[in-house]
C-alpha cells in the first residue's frame, strides 16, 4: 500500500462489509457493503462525516435496502470477492490518505472513496443524501484538525486514551483546533456539547506535572 496502514476501523468495516453481503445472501462485495461496514461502527469516521448533513446511519441503511435485492437465499461463504467498483474504491481512500498527507488510512478516506467512485450503489445513495466530494473532504479535514482520529500511533499522532488523560499540551491543541474549526464546532454544539467548555474542564482536571 505504497508504506500506508489500514487503521483498526478500517479493517473491522472492510470485515463488517463482507458480514453485510452474507446477511444479504450475495456472492460479492460491493460497493453498498463497503458503505454499511463503514456505516456500523458509531465511532467511525464515516458516521461522523454523516452528521454534517444531519444523516443518521439508519437512513443510509434504508435507502441502501430499498434499492438494492436480496440474495436466492443460497448459502454463501465469509470469503466473498470484491466487486471492480469496490476495489476502486480501496485505491481511491488510498490516494485521498495520501492527498490529505495521512499516516494511515481511515473510514474517513473511505467514505471518500465511495463518494468519489461515483457509480456504484453506495456514492448513488450519499449523492441522494446531498453529499458531494470536495464537501466531504473539507469536513473530514476539519474533523482532522479538530483532533478527531480512529487510531493512535507513535508515528506523530496523537496518544492513546480518552481525553481526559491527555496530557496538557495536547489538550490545548485539541480546543484550540476545534476553535478555529467553526464548522466541527457548530456540529457538536447543535447536540449540546460545548466543545471549548469541555475541553477546558479537562484542561483544569489534568494532573500537574
Amino acid at each position: 500500500m505504497n508504506g500506508y496502514n489500514f487503521s483498526e476501523n478500517v479493517r473491522q468495516s472492510l470485515a463488517q462489509a463482507r458480514r453485510e453481503a452474507v446477511d444479504f445472501h450475495h456472492e460479492y462485495v460491493g460497493t453498498e457493503h463497503v458503505l454499511l461496514g463503514l456505516l456500523a461502527n458509531p465511532d467511525n469516521l464515516a458516521v461522523a462525516l454523516l452528521s454534517f448533513r444531519d444523516v443518521q446511519p439508519g437512513a443510509v441503511r434504508d435507502r441502501i435496502a430499498s434499492v438494492v435485492k436480496r440474495g436466492t437465499g443460497r448459502e454463501v461463504g465469509p470469503d466473498l470477492p470484491y466487486t471492480s467498483r469496490a476495489k476502486r474504491i480501496l485505491e481511491l481512500a488510498m490516494g485521498e490518505a495520501r492527498d490529505l498527507n495521512a499516516s494511515s488510512v481511515n473510514t474517513g478516506h473511505f467514505f471518500l472513496g465511495v463518494i468519489g467512485e461515483e457509480k456504484g450503489i453506495g456514492a448513488s445513495v450519499l449523492a441522494q443524501l446531498g453529499f458531494t466530494l470536495d464537501a466531504a473532504r473539507a469536513n473530514l479535514m476539519d474533523l482532522t484538525r479538530a483532533g478527531h482520529a480512529e487510531v493512535r500511533t507513535s508515528r506523530g499522532e496523537m496518544p492513546a486514551g480518552p481525553p481526559s488523560e491527555m496530557a496538557p499540551s495536547h489538550a490545548a491543541a485539541l480546543l484550540g483546533a476545534m476553535t478555529r474549526s467553526a464548522r466541527v464546532t457548530a456540529v457538536f454544539e447543535k447536540h449540546g456539547i460545548d466543545v471549548r467548555a469541555l475541553i477546558r474542564d479537562l484542561l483544569e482536571d489534568q494532573p500537574s506535572p
